[in-house]
């Protein structure tokens, strides 16, 4: 099956909720060069399908500094969470960001506890 909507071709993580009634892929690609900030920019890409039939249920690329680099859905299913360099964003199961946390060392997966 191919999956739709897919722009950048660069997804680095992909989750299912927990009822699997939908799949979400994250990532992004080097957009270009921003001169006045002297750094990179990124389109940071989130991208989910309803399951079984690979429907396009709502796709995001937004310009950052850094493309999306891991991903988790909450086990209740009503949100979830990616990690890019620097933050940890929120968003609702629509695709809507909902909060960004900044921090200045992220390391390893965003991972729930089933308790």
């Amino acid at each position: 099956m191919t999956l739709p909507g897919i722009e950048t071709h660069s997804l680095r993580c992909v989750a299912f909720d927990p009822q699997s009634r939908f799949l979400i892929a994250g990532g992004g690609a080097m957009k270009g060069w921003n001169n006045r900030k002297n750094e990179s920019e990124f389109h940071r890409e989130l991208i989910a399908w309803n399951i079984p039939d690979g429907d396009l249920r709502w796709h995001v690329v937004k310009v950052a500094k850094e493309p999306v680099s891991d991903l988790a859905v909450r086990p209740d299913g009503k949100a979830l969470y990616t990690k890019s360099t620097g933050d940890i964003s929120v968003w609702s199961a629509r695709g809507r960001l909902l909060r960004t946390m900044k921090s200045d060392f992220l390391a390893g997966p965003i991972v729930f506890s089933p308790d």
